[in-house]
């Protein structure tokens, strides 16, 4: 019996240990692999500067080696988890947000043709008109959405655009720049893939559904991105579920508050 007792107490114990030791290598990893992230951004701005041959040799002196542990916390985890400070800091944004909310954006996976996509939908009480009116006020998306440090349109092409974007993903300190082809459907779907810059793919869709009557318009936002093989598919899919929620309450906020904006001008001036 005392035998038996024991035995149950060491292993007891040993699972303890074992839980602590895999919760250090947890963080350690997720360390390392937001380090990852960091030099691949440091890399493609130094690249920029640089001959294509010449970035090539600095980026596979320093990655490999951190892409590694990067993916043995894939293998391990599924995805790093959020640090102790980023977990405090979205949920104080997220409370923030859902106080000028009465929906919060949830993020979650979906498959539509042969790729998994990260997708999220919000209720806007505005018109699709207006909520079209402010996604494609491209060369003003850096004072409306948060992460986009720059947007520019390039080239218009009627109902074809090319946009220069630069985005930096929060609690991030480096940035990434890419141009996509955004091909538009007024008032109803923009549908978007990179043609060059950084990343492998970039591709998605902005989609517009009206409700009650057309006073209201559910917006359904998704997105794939294709880091390459030096960029864990889990760390991009994580940094979308911290940033997308405040884009969709972004434009839900705008969206509601040129609306109401319009509304008063149109009865002043109905009154004049």
């Amino acid at each position: 019996m005392k035998r038996g007792r024991i035995q149950s107490f060491g292993t007891v114990v040993m699972m303890a240990a074992y839980t602590k030791i895999i919760s250090c290598l947890k963080t350690l990893l997720t360390h390392k692999c937001n380090l990852v992230l960091y030099l691949m951004a440091l890399n493609s701005k130094r690249s920029n500067q640089l001959s294509e041959g010449q970035a090539v040799v600095r980026i596979s002196k320093i990655i490999p080696s951190f892409s590694i542990l990067a993916i043995l916390n894939l293998s391990l985890w599924g995805y790093a988890p959020a640090t102790a400070g980023e977990q405090v800091a979205h949920l104080q944004h997220s409370q923030s947000q859902q106080a000028h909310s009465s929906h919060h954006a949830e993020v979650i996976e979906e498959k539509i043709g042969n790729r998994v996509y990260q997708t999220s939908k919000i209720t806007v009480h505005s018109k699709p008109e207006h909520v079209w009116r402010v996604l494609t006020d491209y060369d003003n998306a850096q004072f409306i959405f948060p992460c986009v440090k720059k947007c520019k349109l390039v080239k218009d092409k009627g109902t074809h655009k090319i946009v220069e974007h630069s985005v930096k993903p929060s609690g991030f300190p480096g940035s990434f720049s890419y141009v996509l082809e955004i091909k538009e459907t007024p008032h109803r779907m923009q549908e978007w893939h990179r043609l060059s810059g950084d990343f492998h793919d970039v591709e998605g869709f902005w989609r517009l559904d009206p409700i009650e009557d057309g006073n209201s318009t559910v917006v359904t936002y998704a997105s794939y991105v294709n880091g390459g093989f030096f960029m864990p598919q889990a760390l991009i899919k994580r940094q979308t579920r911290m940033d997308v929620p405040a884009v969709m309450a972004a434009l839900k906020n705008h969206s509601e508050t040129s609306h109401q904006q319009l509304a008063a001008a149109g009865q002043k001036s109905s009154k004049n």
